[in-house]
Order: structure tokens, then C-alpha cells, then sequence
């Protein structure tokens, strides 16, 4: 797995996996989540679609504590490629007081800054099923509903690095308790249907399983903590 930054000495283990879709333009998905001394969380992902369609992109993303409301409040991206107009983006996203604040630099060019509004009921997510479980999480203590922030990573398209706001009442609904076979194991699960689809969390809002009710995408190579 590549990272921005390595795992410090301070960190401990949380859970780590693998989303596998290589029947999809989505590729193989790798993460893992460390806890840092305050509580927050530190995931990383690593999105590899070399094989796909040439593009790969490493993230940090800082979700703040549970007694803070869990909310992801950063994330760091690099992706590059070598089949694409632009070889390489470094971007960063985070919000402080009410305002998301972005840059973007794409190959040499000059860096781009933008600010936006970032409402109390905000939900910052990137386009990843793991992020799309804390997303849901945060909903749900928000009455079921938030205004989400992401951006799309088509570094061929600049502009669709700039974060978009979507509609003011993005809402998640729980649906009902399920078992789900992860690995060699049985898990009880939390169904939600969200507007990322249908998802499967654990009790650590991580999404195990989403997509098609009927044959969803399970994660891969899942490890956690003991209890």
C-alpha cells in the first residue's frame, strides 16, 4: 500500500481492507485507519487503476473524534498517470470555521485556491465507499440528513477537482440489521440506503459490504482491532 505520509510511531491500528472492483472503471481500493492520540482518526487509501485506466491516487483524509461528531474535516490527495493529459494533482481540502477552503496544483502550474461556505449540517466525503460509511454516520446523528461537498478525481478535467455542494437534503435511511459473511467469518451489519447506494456498516461506521442489494461488493482482506 503507498501513503503520503508513513504510519507514526503514535498511531494505533484500527482496522484495515481492500475494496476489489476490477469489473469496474474503480480498480482496487486499499485502506487502512490509525487512531491518533486525541481520538481523531487518520485513514489512508490507496485507489490503484493502473491496469484500468492508468491512474492512481493516494489520500489522507483526518476524521475529528467521536466526542467532536466524527466528522472528516480534511483530506490530502496525490494522483497522478501516465495515459492522461495531466501527469500529477496534489490537492487539499479542509474546513475551518465554516469555510471549506481547497488548493489544487496540477503538474507545475501554478497552485489554485478556492474557498466555499461549509454549513454546521456539511458532510465532506471523497467518491470512496469508506468514506461514504462516515458519511452516513454523520447523517445519522444529524437527524438523517447533510448537505455533502466531494469532487470527482478526473485529472483530465480540472474543473472537476473543484468541490461541488449537492442538494441541501441528501438524506440516509437505516434499514434493518443483516448478517454478511466477511472473510471466513459472519457479521451483523447495519443497512442503510444512502445516496451512495446501499451500504453494509459495522459498528465502527466501516462500510463491509454496498452496491447491489442482492450481490453487493464485500471488503476484502478485512482486519480490526479486538474489541
Amino acid at each position: 500500500m503507498r501513503y503520503i505520509h508513513p504510519i507514526g510511531i503514535h498511531e494505533k491500528f484500527v482496522a484495515s481492507g481492500t475494496y476489489l472492483q476490477t469489473d469496474t472503471d474503480k480498480g482496487i481500493t486499499e485502506w487502512a485507519i490509525h487512531e491518533m492520540p486525541d481520538g481523531a482518526w487518520m485513514i489512508r487509501l490507496d485507489r490503484d487503476g493502473r491496469s484500468i485506466d492508468g491512474m492512481s491516487m493516494i489520500a489522507e483524509v483526518w476524521r475529528s473524534p467521536s466526542s467532536e461528531g466524527g466528522k472528516i474535516a480534511r483530506f490530502d490527495i496525490w494522483s497522478f498517470s501516465e495515459r492522461q493529459h495531466a501527469h500529477q494533482v496534489k490537492a487539499r481540502y479542509f474546513v475551518v470555521d465554516n469555510v471549506l477552503e481547497m488548493s489544487v496544483q496540477i503538474d507545475d502550474n501554478p497552485q489554485q485556491i478556492q474557498s466555499l461556505p461549509f454549513p454546521k449540517n456539511g458532510v465532506l466525503l471523497l467518491e470512496m465507499p469508506l468514506l461514504w460509511g462516515f458519511g452516513t454516520r454523520q447523517m445519522m446523528g444529524q437527524g438523517g440528513s447533510g448537505k455533502t461537498f466531494t469532487c470527482s478525481l478526473n485529472i483530465d478535467n480540472p474543473s472537476s477537482l473543484s468541490p461541488v455542494a449537492y442538494e441541501d437534503n441528501a438524506s440516509v435511511e437505516w434499514v434493518n440489521d443483516v448478517q454478511v459473511q466477511i472473510g471466513n467469518h459472519d457479521m451483523i451489519t447495519h443497512r442503510y440506503k444512502t445516496p451512495y447506494g446501499w451500504l453494509w456498516l459495522d459498528d465502527l461506521g466501516i462500510v463491509v459490504a454496498y452496491g447491489d442489494p442482492d450481490n453487493p461488493y464485500v471488503v476484502q482482506h478485512y482486519a480490526r482491532r479486538p474489541k
